[in-house]
């Protein structure tokens, strides 16, 4: 990592004219910053804004909460700024640029906690960081124009809906747009934490579920549901925040979150999603979708009649047991007694007609993801 005057004088130019800037001095939660929104506040004539001190005056909010108090404590303010210990997460720097409170300045102080603050680091590449002192800041900081701060866009979605209602498909189309860099389930999250033995997946690895696949070979797999209901959300969103916070963008679809519990947990340790997808479809036509897949019994690939590959002959392969009448059946009434009042969600939850072609569908979710979230 680059310290020093070389590295500042290509990321700071914060002239004593230059009363409306807009400073972030970012480090972890147990570093003092005081004395650099000090030095700062003193020499420049900027707003000194304490993170402690609104945490203080907001005794029982959450992470999430403190966020928003914050971010519209800072929009109230017209000529310039320092905040110390903010944002503390890749999603708090999301949501500051979202409300068009884009830093003039960043300054990074990762203290003992750098692989923490490695996101935040990737999200302003051009920060100042690692400075000697309070009084490096501020000699360092009149030394060359003002850069460009604006970090590139991200689009962080859940995709929620009904069994048949395309959420995966939606996901993967998602995943090829450039600010969104992988479109995943929570419960493939879970499985990789299982997977490498972490303490997490130690706790979890007794909830593993073995079964025999089409060709009789043995998968491993574990069941958010049955987690959820044995009691482990905290632990399960601890883990997906902990994964998505590294994503430069993120598409997470699948059976979790999916109720009003888990998605205040989730927001809780800090993950903010810039849009909730509800793919809103009939049991009808869930049932025809689901009913008609069938599994290549040489690639194991689920093939369906909407699919460009399929060819008469597979309407004679196998049906996988979660696509039978019965089963498809059981779950969309599972899934209705677990889902969401979009209401409860407030502006970022987007519910979309899910019938239709799957271009047709991909359109109405790209127009309203291309939209601006109301205010």
């Amino acid at each position: 990592m680059e310290t020093g005057s070389s590295k500042a004088t290509v990321c700071f130019g914060l002239h004593n004219a230059y009363s409306a800037a807009k400073v972030f001095i970012v480090a972890p939660p147990e570093v003092d910053v005081s004395d650099y929104i000090s030095e700062l506040s003193k020499t420049y004539k900027l707003n000194p804004i304490w993170y402690k001190d609104v945490q203080e005056s907001n005794p029982n909010a959450t992470r999430a909460e403190l966020a928003e108090t914050i971010v519209e404590k800072l929009s109230g303010i017209t000529d310039g700024f320092v905040i110390g210990n903010f944002p503390q997460t890749r999603a708090q720097a999301c949501m500051v640029q979202e409300r068009r409170l884009v830093p003039t300045h960043v300054v990074i102080i990762t203290g003992d906690n750098a692989e923490a603050m490695a996101p935040l680091i990737k999200f302003y590449p051009n920060a100042l960081n690692d400075p000697a002192d309070p009084a490096a800041v501020v000699r360092l900081c009149g030394a060359a124009p003002e850069p460009t701060m604006r970090p590139l866009g991200q689009q962080r979605v859940f995709v929620i809906g009904p069994p048949g209602s395309g959420v995966g498909t939606i996901a993967a189309r998602l995943a090829r747009e450039p600010d969104v860099e992988e479109a995943i389930t929570v419960q493939q999250l879970v499985y990789r934490e299982v997977s490498a033995a972490t303490p997490a997946g130690r706790t979890l690895h007794p909830y593993l579920t073995k079964k025999i696949n089409h060709r009789g070979e043995i998968d491993y797999d574990v069941d958010v549901i049955d987690l959820s209901r044995r009691g482990h959300d905290e632990l399960i969103a601890q883990v997906a925040a902990a994964a998505l916070e590294k994503l430069d963008g993120w598409a997470v679809y699948g059976s979790w979150p999916e109720n009003m519990n888990q998605f205040k947990l989730i927001r809780k340790i800090g993950v903010e999603p810039t849009r909730m997808l509800i793919m809103d479809c009939s049991d009808e036509v869930c049932l025809d979708r689901l009913t008609a897949r069938r599994v290549n019994p040489d690639t194991g690939v689920v093939v369906h009649p909407a699919d460009p590959e399929w060819r008469p002959e597979f309407e004679e392969f196998s049906q996988r047991p979660e696509d039978s009448v019965y089963a498809v059946k059981q779950r969309l009434a599972a899934y209705k007694e677990r889902t969401m009042n979009p209401a409860a969600l407030g502006k970022i939850a987007v519910v979309v007609d899910a019938e239709g072609t799957r271009d047709e569908v991909t359109t109405r979710v790209m127009q309203q993801l291309r939209a601006p979230v109301p205010n």
